[in-house]
């Protein structure tokens, strides 16, 4: 682990490793998400093929289906954003693909972005709200701006989770 950031003695960690990195989600998933290894297994088959295609609905209904697997008494009972936040860029990583969490530009932080050799997915994440407000968010600060001289296509993904269902309720492309 390597020291990325500090807040207010809150720190950020990283593992600098892809390698190692994607070991520890595929082994640590099953097992913090309370799904078995088959389902798992299938997710990333699923998952991956999905995000190679650039599926976005394929993609974020597989995400979905994960989440909503685990069980209701691990989730809090008053989950924050970060939470779901966390368990996205785990999956993204569980399947291997280059992902970045809370990743600063110059318009602010973006919650997630994942990277192929042929396409970007820009992600904001609310926690109750719209999609629309998490994709106007995108717009607002410019968040796929770094990417525009780039040769890959650019998705823009608002998603939105439930605190009742205590899952991804939601998403909207642009």
């Amino acid at each position: 682990m390597t020291i990325i950031g500090e807040d207010y003695g809150e720190y950020t960690l990283d593992i600098p490793n892809g390698e190692v990195r994607n070991a520890l989600a595929k082994e640590l998933m099953p097992h913090y998400m309370g799904v078995s290894e088959n389902d798992v297994s299938y997710a990333i088959f699923a998952l991956r093929k999905a995000i190679r295609k650039a599926d976005v609905d394929s993609m974020m209904r597989i995400v979905q289906s994960l989440i909503a697997q685990i069980p209701y008494h691990i989730i809090h009972r008053n989950p924050l954003e970060e939470t779901f936040h966390m368990l996205v860029y785990e999956i993204f990583l569980m399947v291997g693909i280059d992902t970045e969490s809370e990743r600063s530009v110059s318009g602010g932080r973006i919650d997630m972005v994942a990277t192929t050799p042929r396409d970007v997915f820009v992600f904001e994440f609310k926690l109750g709200g719209t999609p629309q407000e998490a994709l106007a968010q995108i717009d607002a600060k410019d968040y796929a701006l770094s990417w525009s001289s780039d040769n890959r296509k650019v998705h823009k993904i608002g998603a939105t989770f439930s605190p009742e269902t205590r899952t991804l309720k939601d998403w909207a492309i642009a």
